[in-house]
């Protein structure tokens, strides 16, 4: 996640959830659905910067290195959700990923300063220990939230473009070098 982006996460997802005023969670969604569509995209652009030239080739070779890589495939997820009504079980990879984002910028800026000497370091090493299980909660609530889609279907609040795209991340993580062996493990 961009730094940037992070705190507007975290406060969005928090006014987000709030069950007291609904106009207040619905425009914390729209907020909160742009603001990561925007950071996963400046991700890609960060790691791999723009296609060497605007032309066909250049782009499909671009879009062959990026495509296998996370942050892609977490930038059309969110790209899906972004024209999809509000589904809170889109969030959690997220809220994940962004939290993990936090610590390691924590880590890296304040890790001389007494305060993070003395509480922060026990969270950092707790958070890295169990990256795994977080990769595997991620992979979870990923393939939850197709099935979610799935048994929306019938109903009128109902999302096919947004299932269909879902189900491609989804096929897209499977086969991902970095997600596979978390993805294999849910659905054995």
């Amino acid at each position: 996640m961009a730094v940037c982006a992070v705190p507007q996460i975290v406060v969005f997802s928090v006014v987000y959830l709030q069950p007291m005023h609904r106009a207040w969670s619905y425009w914390a969604y729209s907020k909160l659905r742009m603001v990561i569509l925007f950071s996963q995209g400046l991700k890609i652009q960060t790691a791999h910067g723009f296609p060497a030239a605007f032309s066909l080739e250049a782009i499909k070779q671009w879009l062959m290195r990026v495509l296998p890589t996370s942050d892609a495939q977490y930038f059309l997820l969110a790209f899906a959700a972004a024209g999809a009504k509000p589904q809170t079980a889109v969030l959690p990879p997220f809220l994940v990923l962004t939290m993990y984002s936090l610590v390691s910028f924590l880590a890296e800026v304040c890790g001389n300063h007494p305060l993070w000497q003395r509480h922060g370091v026990h969270v950092y090493r707790k958070m890295q220990d169990k990256r795994q299980v977080a990769l595997g909660f991620n992979a979870q609530s990923e393939i939850a939230l197709g099935f979610l889609l799935l048994l929306g279907l019938p109903f009128p609040g109902r999302a096919p473009m947004f299932a269909f795209m879902t189900w491609q991340f989804l096929r897209m993580r499977y086969w991902s070098p970095d997600a596979a062996v978390y993805h294999r493990q849910v659905r054995c």
